[in-house]
């Protein structure tokens, strides 16, 4: 981690999604749990990643909402222990668990309730993203869409919001437009997305995601889509003119001018923001990237 940096990645998990934040002193934080494959389909599974690339805990770990593509490595959370865990927290067993599930997935489930029955303790002010004096000069908040039905988990996710060196990088879930009316009903929601550098697309780019009022308040100058081969995308074109663009740098040095980014045809995405509130982009093939 070069000093006094944060550093943001997004990796390609096919359709999921999955994002990692360092911060300035070399904290470490997760949103969302998604697994892809790498080249010729090895599998990625990002906290397995962390652990073996010398991460030992997590500092914090938010699962914006508990569908499958977002929870995908919860399993290997044992392998980095998170100091704090991020969720919804009214949603109950009944609200989680989908009313038909793959064998294989019931794991995965039952993992999610057990972290939801044993993170109940406070936070210590040492672990409390809120304050940036612990973070490096890197502070959260999590924001949770008031008063919507159970029956659509995407309408519970939660937005996380980064704020360093005077950058901004929103990270909401799979919100539709039902809960987005609802946060951005609320001026403390608002403030906190006002003119962001970086918006990751709510819902995967999808048009059940895109809300006209809440893109334009944000008004992103780069937007992120972590789409799969086979997601529905068709609200790129909407992002793209919403966000006024920058200069992002390719794998082999050359940049190119930017207002959407996808992880489906750029791979990996990492933003760095410096001491000085620098910020510079790149994107890696997922071919290259580490299992």
């Amino acid at each position: 981690m070069p000093d006094g940096k944060a550093i943001f990645v997004f990796w390609n998990v096919d359709h999921g999604h999955a994002t990692y934040v360092n911060s300035p002193n070399d904290r470490h934080i997760a949103v969302d749990l998604g697994t892809g494959r790498i080249g010729s389909g090895q599998d990625f599974h990002p906290l397995r990643h962390l652990h073996r690339n010398g991460v030992e805990r997590l500092d914090h770990l938010c699962i914006t909402h508990p569908h499958r593509d977002h929870i995908d490595d919860i399993l290997n959370v044992e392998d980095v222990r998170p100091k704090v865990f991020h969720r919804p927290h009214h949603l109950d067993r009944e609200d989680v668990f989908p009313d038909e599930i793959q064998e294989g997935d019931r794991e995965k489930y039952e993992k999610y309730m057990d972290y939801d029955e044993t993170y109940v303790h406070p936070v210590s002010d040492r672990n409390d993203i809120s304050n940036p004096d612990a973070f490096g000069g890197l502070r959260a908040q999590f924001f949770t869409p008031p008063g919507t039905s159970a029956c659509n988990l995407n309408n519970h996710s939660m937005v996380a919001v980064f704020h360093v060196a005077g950058r901004k990088v929103v990270v909401p879930g799979d919100n539709e437009a039902d809960s987005l009316d609802g946060l951005m009903g609320h001026s403390s929601f608002q403030r906190a997305v006002e003119e962001a550098d970086i918006l990751l697309a709510p819902h995967h780019g999808r048009k059940s995601g895109y809300h006209e009022d809440f893109v334009e308040h944000v008004d992103p100058t780069l937007t992120v889509v972590s789409d799969g081969r086979y997601s529905d995308t068709s609200e790129t074109a909407q992002y793209s003119h919403q966000s006024s663009g920058m200069t992002v740098e390719r794998d082999d040095g050359s940049t190119v001018s930017r207002n959407v980014v996808t992880t489906r045809n750029d791979g990996v995405i990492s933003a760095t923001v410096s001491s000085i509130g620098s910020l510079n982009v790149g994107i890696k093939p997922t071919s290259k990237m580490e299992r």
